[in-house]
């Protein structure tokens, strides 16, 4: 079990149990074991990172401030030191990828820095908060590039995603079952999880998130990687095993939030049926496997959370949820073509709370668009909503084809999941602020990078008669020469 996940499922626990008395001592020696962790190789980096960031709820109920705030942010960018650091003092790491992702990149963070001066946004910490929002997470694309060398790193690390996620949804289960008492009693910080529920003693779960909604899309976006896992035979059985149970607590979690993005997981799970169905075997095993998760989920969890995400399969409904924030872009766009700048679409999150009002802005240019597709539009202006459009489509079509240039069919199961975490991701920009919300902005990148990574270190045709394991199956994992020789 990775040291980041051991580590943030103890503090967790210790902070419920002891009713708080013990945070003072916990979460400063978690503070320091993430930020050292954080300093050392990228995969338990990024692990950390999502552990880190799946326990922002917590970890800001029961500290509130600065530090809990930016406590994901920190790990990050000391993540990123060291890839630079690193970078500058040896060959051996990989060369920037793809020219043209990282131009895409380079315009649109350039456009938003603009953005931050807009008049429209009328305190410099709200800019800050603002920027961070829209380019706050593209560095993890570049850190989990350098990080995952091989597909050992890769199945590493989304075995360690599969299991946060699972444990993460596996307490919200728990967790609408007892509601919101125990985190009342653990701190006031706690006070605004009763405006989550659905009245009465009916809850919406949020598990470690900060809110069910993005406890919903988080167990949703990992979900068809649990999937992966459970059919990759390159792994030993108990890990596989671990998995199925993982699949559960994840979709147990995703109907528990009572979120619209709980859905999601139906979509991108068919999609990863899908994209195998030229693999029959895998196809019915998939039909198989879903079919009874969905059973085992339904099983675990309240009848009103299945009746609240049932209700969101309302055509008329779910249209204009999608369709509304696009029209406030637009309507937008049209009296202001150059943006009314950052934080004026979305606010600037928890840091209101602690900016107070110099955290407004003008009123012209208030008013929430609850999706990033019409925010872009709205605070970016046409310039920046049509380069994030590019961005998004970019990536997408080059995660598609990296997926369709695996030969192996044993790892296209693996890059089918990685690709349809980025369509978990997307269905999550037409809602809400998807890029903005940690972990799920960090697993868009993640599983970017794992897809190049993939077709990078596709194996020749006529594989080697001496291969690498990984526990007790054979795994081809030759990587790719670039010019420096490596």
């Amino acid at each position: 079990m990775p040291l980041p996940i051991v580590a943030g499922a103890a503090t967790v626990a210790t902070i419920l149990l002891s009713r708080g008395s013990l945070t003072s001592v916990v979460l400063p020696c978690f503070a320091v074991l993430a930020l050292t962790v954080a300093l050392g190789p990228p995969v338990p980096a990024l692990v950390m990172l999502i552990v880190v960031s799946s326990l922002d709820g917590i970890l800001k109920g029961v500290a509130t401030g600065w530090f809990t705030l930016l406590f994901k942010d920190l790990v990050l960018w000391l993540a990123v030191v060291r890839w630079l650091v690193l970078r500058n003092r040896s060959n051996q790491y990989a060369r920037v990828p793809g020219v043209a992702t990282v131009a895409i990149m380079a315009v649109f963070l350039l456009w938003v820095l603009a953005e931050g001066t807009n008049v429209f946004t009328s305190n410099w910490l709200a800019a800050l908060a603002g920027i961070r929002s829209w380019i706050g997470w593209l560095p993890v694309f570049f850190v989990a590039y350098e990080g995952l060398h091989d597909r050992r790193d890769l199945l590493c690390l989304c075995t360690s995603l599969v299991v946060a996620a699972g444990a993460v949804g596996a307490y919200g289960v728990v967790q609408q079952s007892l509601g919101y008492e125990h985190l009342l009693a653990v701190s006031p910080g706690f006070g605004y999880v009763e405006t989550l529920g659905l009245g009465g003693d009916r809850y919406r779960a949020m598990s470690t998130l900060p809110h069910p909604g993005m406890f919903g899309h988080y167990v949703a976006t990992v979900l068809p990687l649990g999937i992966a896992v459970v059919f990759a035979p390159f792994l030993v059985p108990r890990l596989r095993l671990l998995s199925a149970l993982c699949i559960v607590g994840m979709a147990s979690g995703a109907l528990a939030s009572g979120g619209r993005l709980a859905t999601a997981a139906l979509i991108t799970c068919a999609t990863l049926v899908l994209l195998l169905v030229r693999q029959m075997r895998i196809f019915l095993l998939g039909v198989l496997i879903i079919g009874l998760v969905a059973l085992g989920a339904v099983r675990l969890v309240a009848s009103e959370s299945i009746d609240r995400v049932s209700a969101l399969f309302d055509l008329a409904v779910t249209v204009d949820r999608v369709v509304q924030p696009l029209r406030q872009g637009i309507e937008s766009v049209v009296a202001y073509p150059l943006g009314t700048g950052v934080a004026t679409g979305v606010g600037v999150g928890r840091a209101t709370q602690l900016l107070g009002d110099s955290a407004e802005v003008q009123g012209k240019a208030s008013g929430m668009i609850e999706g990033d597709f019409g925010r872009a539009f709205r605070e970016l202006g046409l310039p920046g909503g049509v380069l994030f459009l590019y961005l998004i489509i970019h990536v997408l079509v080059q995660g598609l084809r990296a997926h369709q240039s695996v030969r192996d069919p044993r790892w296209q199961v693996m890059t089918g999941a990685l690709f349809v975490m980025l369509v978990s991701e997307i269905l999550g920009l037409l809602v809400g602020p998807a890029f903005y919300l940690m972990p799920v902005a960090a697993l868009f990148w993640i599983a970017y990078a794992g897809l190049l990574r993939s077709a990078q270190t596709e194996p020749p045709r006529e594989e080697p008669s001496t291969r690498e394991t990984l526990g007790e199956r054979p795994l081809a994992l030759t990587t790719s020469t670039d010019s420096t020789g490596r």
